[in-house]
């Protein structure tokens, strides 16, 4: 027996399915007025030709899928499995579907019975989950708001964007297959609800051992630099009180300094943070190490990382690449200030640099950074 790797389109459900045989659309009909289908192992036989109502949607006989493709789900295309091409009978094109009309609300309700049972016997085989542990100022709002959302094939979980903005969350959960959980932030601390809850737990060299994750980092001295400007005069205020409150009482103390004189204050507590990404990373097996440098200067070779466990499209790969270059001139009021990398040369003292690559020395070295 042959077959061929068929997918239904549920994007317009009260429409038409579109449907397609690797890039030919066509539907090869069973009997009667019903279509054979095979999926997986099982054939089912769906009534997508009934004129008068939808035929129930029912397994038949088991049979051989011989062409042995696994069912996936990809965005709003669900791949059903294998046709069988030796069967009797013209082939269909999708566009005649229309030509046998249904009802909108008896197609619609053919559609979802069979998108419900898709979702109930398929056994989807799901990509591992992928965590995506980052630093502020590293762009990782860029991430969280469009690259990790991207993500072919797995669903972002950003538990850290629900607890700032006040969303009830009960449980912090973490499943072994088809999510993205991040941007973790381990620059996090106490006392904050989203260190206690996410990045403590998820700071532990034993959670982290079998899994699969994503490091982003930038050079220790610009994000010393740009958080000084963020925290101190443009990063938004949380819509929770209670940390609103903190972000404001931050803001006033940043603000009486100096940038050279918070650069080596804060240095020490952005020294423990690199720490932990090196801890983290050499206790994950299956990890990867970005670097904000390389996505500005080396964008081949941070895509080629970034793609290393995520599936990402061609064309959301190339957006990232437009919305992550620098500014022409500095920004003082927005959320992106500059983004070019270096700015720690031009924006702290020579004293404070010089003071600062000793604090960084082993830093800098680990993660192949110039003095």
């Amino acid at each position: 027996m042959t077959g061929q790797l068929l997918t239904i389109n549920f994007q317009h459900w009260a429409g038409r399915a579109t449907l397609s045989s690797h890039g030919s659309q066509r539907l090869l009909p069973g009997t009667g007025n019903s279509t054979l289908l095979a999926v997986n192992e099982h054939y089912l036989n769906i009534g997508l030709l009934n004129a008068e109502s939808p035929t129930a949607i029912t397994e038949t006989e088991p049979a051989a899928a011989s062409a042995g493709l696994a069912p996936t789900r990809e965005e709003n295309t669900l791949v059903l499995g294998v046709v069988n091409t030796s069967a009797a009978g013209r082939s269909l094109p999708a566009e005649e579907l229309s030509i046998y009309s249904l009802s909108g609300n008896k197609k619609t309700t053919m559609f979802e019975r069979l998108h419900s049972l898709s979702k109930s016997r398929l056994p989807f085989r799901r990509p591992e989950s992928v965590y995506f542990y980052t630093l502020h100022k590293c762009a990782s709002s860029l991430f969280n708001d469009y690259v990790l959302k991207n993500v072919k094939r797995l669903r972002l979980v950003d538990y850290a964007d629900r607890l700032n903005k006040g969303d009830p969350v009960e449980c912090v959960t973490f499943k072994e297959k088809g999510f993205i959980y991040g941007p973790i932030r381990l620059s996090t601390g106490p006392p904050s609800a989203t260190y206690s809850r996410l990045v403590e737990p998820a700071s532990r060299r034993d959670f982290i051992r079998d899994k699969i994750a994503i490091f982003l980092i930038r050079d220790p001295r610009d994000i010393l630099v740009s958080s000084y400007y963020s925290f101190g005069y443009t990063h938004g205020f949380s819509a929770v009180k209670e940390i609103e409150e903190r972000q404001r009482r931050t803001r006033e103390l940043i603000r009486r300094q100096t940038i050279d004189a918070f650069a080596l204050e804060i240095a020490n507590a952005t020294l423990n943070h690199f720490r932990i990404v090196d801890r983290l990373s050499q206790a994950c097996n299956r990890g990867i190490i970005l670097k904000y440098e390389d996505m500005i200067d080396n964008w081949e070779k941070f895509s080629s990382g970034l793609t290393k466990y995520l599936d990402i499209g061609r064309k959301t790969l190339h957006h990232t690449y437009q919305l992550s270059r620098p500014l022409e001139n500095e920004s003082e009021t927005g959320h992106r200030r500059s983004g070019k990398p270096g700015a720690y040369k031009h924006k702290l003292l020579t004293s404070t640099v010089d003071a600062l690559n000793i604090i960084f020395a082993s830093v800098l070295t680990r993660f192949h950074y110039q003095p």
